[in-house]
C-alpha cells in the first residue's frame, strides 16, 4: 500500500517546490527529506519514506 503512496508524494514535492515561497534553507530540507525519501522507498522502506516526505510537503505547505 505505502509503495504506490512514495511516488506520488515525491511528484507532489517535485511540481510544487518551484512554485513555493520558502527561504534557501527551507529549500535545501525539502531536497534533502525528499531525497533521502526515494532513497528509504527503494531501500524497501516505505513507512520510513512516507515519514520524511510527509515533512517536506509540509514545509512546501501541501
Amino acid at each position: 500500500m505505502f509503495a504506490f503512496h512514495c511516488p506520488k508524494d515525491m511528484k507532489a514535492i517535485d511540481e510544487a517546490l518551484p512554485k513555493a515561497q520558502l527561504s534557501a534553507e527551507q529549500i535545501a530540507e525539502v531536497k534533502n527529506l525528499r531525497a533521502d525519501g526515494e532513497t528509504a522507498h527503494k531501500a524497501g522502506k516505505h513507512q520510513e519514506s512516507v515519514d520524511l516526505l510527509a515533512k517536506a510537503m509540509k514545509i512546501v505547505g501541501i
